[in-house]
């Protein structure tokens, strides 16, 4: 062990991995566009806060406003086996919120709102939530009754460890970085 942190690894390298980072979050929230992905970090940057608002607040504000899209919803819930399944339930128009149908995947869900799944196509996701649900803990967020197929959205995403959801190391302050000086 060193007396410097970065000993051995090169600028070139960290920025290698910063990138990769970045695209693997991406990609884990459905292979989301950049120019999408970039918006949305600067929009959570520009938003007024107190000087004594660290970074940290800032990527909770980050996570939770992805947490609270309806696809990625979905996916934690474990209904679906990727958020790209979930997005294609919804644009096929299978998924309910507080018994109004949504063909957006990007709806972002309100604190006490009800999602529900069409009972029609129960055989789509059916054998996905028998298997999954075996060891799979639910996030503290969503209340989940598997037998009506109802996920209620808590929104407390705060309370949720979501660094064991990812199954990448996320590097979040430094993509954040990153993505906002482009």
């Amino acid at each position: 062990m060193t007396k410097f942190g970065t000993r051995g690894v090169s600028y070139s390298k960290r920025f290698r991995d910063t990138l990769q980072a970045g695209k693997k979050l991406r990609i884990f929230y459905g292979n989301l566009l950049k120019k999408y992905f970039k918006k949305k970090i600067k929009s959570t940057l520009k938003k007024k806060r107190p000087k004594s608002q660290n970074l940290k607040k800032i990527e909770i504000v980050f996570l939770r406003f992805f947490e609270s899209r309806l696809d990625t919803v979905l996916y934690r819930a474990k209904f679906t086996p990727t958020v790209r399944s979930a997005q294609q339930l919804i644009l096929h128009g299978k998924v309910y919120v507080n018994q109004q149908r949504v063909k957006n995947r990007a709806y972002n869900l309100k604190n006490g709102d009800i999602i529900s799944l069409d009972f029609n196509c129960l055989n789509l996701y059916e054998n996905h939530i028998i298997t999954s649900i075996k060891w799979a803990t639910p996030p503290k967020h969503l209340l989940i009754n598997y037998r009506t197929l109802q996920i209620l959205f808590l929104g407390n995403v705060e309370s949720t460890n979501l660094s064991c959801e990812f199954p990448f190391n996320l590097r979040l302050q430094k993509i954040l970085v990153n993505y906002s000086m482009q």
